[in-house]
């Protein structure tokens, strides 16, 4: 009774021992691929001025900011971020805020999006406001900066 299933079980095994690896070898060719990454270049448009009254005071002095104004929307401005230091915190995201950089509260905010070093981000072409830098894993500001004379 018993040995039916041995030799079953043995078969199976047997089988088993071979078409595993060939399940992996299969997976592994077939996976996807994730292309490398660019060298980051920042996305400014050619014809874009760079507004030289437009200062950006970092509390932790994580970057150098540079504004631009584009001719074609006189209602937003460019922001590009150069990072000074490595900024070790994880998903990192960028926000706009009307309020004081002193106390800057990301729930009132306006997401800019995931923080990309090289990428520049679109801000209203306002008075003043705030960038918060902001850490999503760990649920904590990691930098703001109050940003003065966009106009």
């Amino acid at each position: 009774m018993i040995q039916p299933l041995r030799t079953v079980h043995r078969h199976v095994f047997i089988a088993l021992a071979a078409l595993l690896p060939i399940i992996v070898a299969a997976a592994l060719i077939g996976r996807h691929q994730f292309p490398a990454p660019r060298p980051a270049t920042f996305s400014i448009p050619q014809d874009a001025i760079r507004l030289k009254q437009a200062s950006a005071t970092w509390n932790k002095s994580s970057f150098d900011t540079e504004f631009y104004s584009e001719p074609k929307n006189p209602t937003e401005v460019l922001a590009a971020l150069k990072t000074r230091r490595n900024l070790d915190s994880p998903d990192l995201l960028l926000y706009w805020s009307e309020a004081d950089a002193n106390s800057p509260n990301v729930n009132a905010a306006r997401l800019l999006g995931r923080f990309v070093a090289g990428k520049s981000y679109k801000l209203p072409a306002t008075d003043g406001g705030t960038l918060v830098l902001y850490s999503l894993a760990h649920r904590e500001i990691v930098d703001s900066a109050r940003i003065e004379g966009l106009r």
